[in-house]
């Protein structure tokens, strides 16, 4: 069961690394949409103060939108990153810490009480 374990987080870690994200041919043509729908906007509008600022500020959401999601596409890295701490203190706990993995010779309550779930 350990070897298919580590098999396992391989073949996870080999697809986070190789992970190509949002292909850039749909970012291109995600842009370009949004690029002559605000231009179409900006056509049709009247032309004072208001409508100017709106659009301006409704390209600006859609823009970061955008920016949010490829920054949250690289999980451990770039602006907005995750911790990696929760993760390797539930790895940490997941560890056998002795040899006698079968729990030969120690009661139930022995086993919770060193596991931590119950402190």
């Amino acid at each position: 069961m350990t070897l298919a374990g580590k098999i396992g987080d391989t073949r996870w870690l080999l697809v986070q690394q190789l992970g190509q994200g949002t292909p850039k041919a749909f970012l291109a043509l995600l842009i370009f949409w949004l690029t002559l729908l605000f231009t179409s906007f900006g056509l049709f509008a009247p032309r004072n103060f208001i409508s100017a600022t709106t659009l301006t500020l409704c390209a600006l959401a859609v823009a970061g939108a955008i920016g949010m999601i490829l920054e949250l596409e690289r999980g451990f890295g770039g602006l907005v990153h995750i911790s990696p701490e929760p993760m390797r203190q539930a790895a940490k706990a997941l560890e056998p810490r002795s040899h006698d993995t079968a729990g030969l010779g120690q009661s139930r309550s022995n086993k919770v009480s060193r596991s931590g779930l119950w402190d």
